[in-house]
């Protein structure tokens, strides 16, 4: 059988469209940073809205306003971290990954590479797809803390210093 009763089907669409309806207003209320995957943490907060709403359209066990309080506390929470993070950087030492410096004026660096657990296919790869270059054109290579590559081609004499302060 592919389904129990239509009045199970009824549901989940009148929950799927009740649910669309309140996340809009909810996003709209907590702003972009909300979806924005600035860092790990913002990425758990989209994987887990996700699951929430999921959950409560499909489960006959959560019902609306479970679900509704599950997401209104992670927007909250999230709210809260970065309010701190902006008012203490030790806060965000905590809660947010440093960006690592993973290739260097021609040179990988091997240290970092391990530490951030990518490979130099890796690297070369990501210069392949996102710029369509190749490593002699690449200046340096920052691994973000959301986990995307920075790929940087021209880094004028003045900013050498700012680059390796993250190796």
């Amino acid at each position: 059988m592919f389904f129990d009763t239509w009045s199970s089907i009824y549901e989940i669409i009148l929950m799927t469209v009740i649910f669309y309806f309140s996340l809009i207003i909810m996003l709209r209320i907590s702003g972009k940073r909300t979806l924005a995957d600035l860092n790990a943490f913002d990425m758990v907060v989209t994987i887990s809205i996700g699951s929430i709403v999921a959950t409560t359209i499909l489960s006959k066990d959560t019902v609306y306003f479970e679900g509704i309080t599950a997401i209104v506390t992670l927007f909250i929470m999230q709210y809260i971290i970065a309010k701190l993070s902006v008012k203490s950087n030790k806060f965000t030492k905590i809660v947010k990954a440093n960006p690592t410096l993973v290739y260097y004026q021609g040179e990988f660096l091997e240290n970092n590479i391990k530490k951030v657990r990518v490979t130099e296919d890796d690297i070369m790869q990501q210069m392949r797809i996102e710029q369509g270059i190749t490593s002699k054109d690449v200046k340096a290579v920052i691994l973000e803390p959301n986990g995307k590559l920075s790929i940087i081609t021209n880094l004028p004499e003045d900013n050498h210093k700012k680059i390796e302060q993250y190796k």
